[in-house]
């Protein structure tokens, strides 16, 4: 596999565990524009994990080549949110819905 497959194939699972974990892209949102909505949804919390979708949109309008730490961002981030799904979806989207001001507990 090479490098551009492998981060192909690591992208691709992190946007569906992004989708499973209730962050999907909205039709006609570019991937600039769902990073920025995921930086303000989780600021604090998943900032770090976002930058593969920079490097893919690199990849995908530019003649850059993948090299190892494009592959190894993309797999911190895979394994960030695999570790997020294996917690428990609820418990992480309750979370996301506080920080995001959607949710508020009755006094």
């Amino acid at each position: 596999m090479t490098n551009d497959e492998k981060f192909r194939f690591l992208t691709q699972e992190n946007f569906r565990f992004l989708k499973h974990i209730g962050y999907k892209i909205e039709i006609g949102e570019t991937l600039t524009e769902y990073t920025e909505r995921l930086c303000a949804v989780q600021e604090y919390y998943i900032r770090e994990y976002v930058t593969f979708i920079s490097h893919y949109e690199k990849m995908l309008y530019s003649d850059i080549i993948i090299r190892e730490q494009e592959i190894a961002d993309a797999e911190t981030a895979h394994a960030f949110l695999r570790n997020i799904i294996n917690k428990g979806k609820h418990t992480f989207t309750v979370f996301a819905r506080m920080l995001n001001g959607e949710f508020y507990l009755n006094a």
